[in-house]
């Protein structure tokens, strides 16, 4: 009974976020497959067997090549030397305009790597000039859709097909900023 009762949480607080390189693409995949073939599938847009098949059958260069794309990027959250986290987000055709894909952490490693992802995820929208963020939710996303209220996120639109879209209007507002720092602690400005 010497087992340390929040070992797990500090552990988790010591995830490591990057943006992936092309190099760390099979992680990306394995993660990915995860995310769309476990128990929270309907949650990551994956919802017909035609779209799941042609992420099975993704090529490794297709793979590779959704982290080398200028106005896209990949998060991977790392301990130690295990990608435990990703996130996805792409430029819109409208200018500072962004849309984050749902994120994804493996069932032993949630409590706030989530969280974090999410955070440094919009440090990096900021980063490469965003000013407005759009994403998506399943219904029944009710984590996802209160992370992102968190964030300043709005509904702007619901329908039982397309679930839930919200909106970020202002990412740089001192609200917004405020928060993406308290979560990675640090300064963004």
């Amino acid at each position: 009974m010497n087992e340390d009762p929040f070992k797990s949480k500090q552990e988790r607080s010591s995830v490591r976020i990057e943006v992936a390189t092309p190099r760390y693409w099979k992680e990306f995949k394995k993660l990915r497959l995860e995310a769309i073939t476990g128990p929270d599938s309907k949650m990551f847009g994956v919802d017909t067997p035609e779209k799941l098949a042609q992420e099975q059958e993704r090529t490794d260069l297709g793979w590779q090549e959704e982290m080398v794309l200028k106005d896209k990027f990949v998060m991977l959250a790392w301990m130690g030397k295990e990608a435990v986290g990703m996130g996805r987000a792409k430029k819109m055709e409208a200018p500072g305009v962004w849309y984050m894909y749902a994120g994804y952490v493996a069932p032993k490693f949630r409590g706030g790597t989530g969280k974090k992802i999410f955070a440094t995820r919009l440090k990096e929208i900021i980063k490469r000039g965003g000013k407005i963020v759009r994403m998506k939710a399943h219904l029944i996303n009710l984590k996802s859709i209160g992370l992102a209220e968190s964030f300043g996120f709005k509904k702007v639109a619901e329908s039982p097909e397309d679930g839930v879209t919200m909106e970020l209007r202002d990412l740089k507002s001192p609200e917004v900023v405020k928060k993406i720092e308290e979560v990675l602690n640090t300064k963004l400005i």
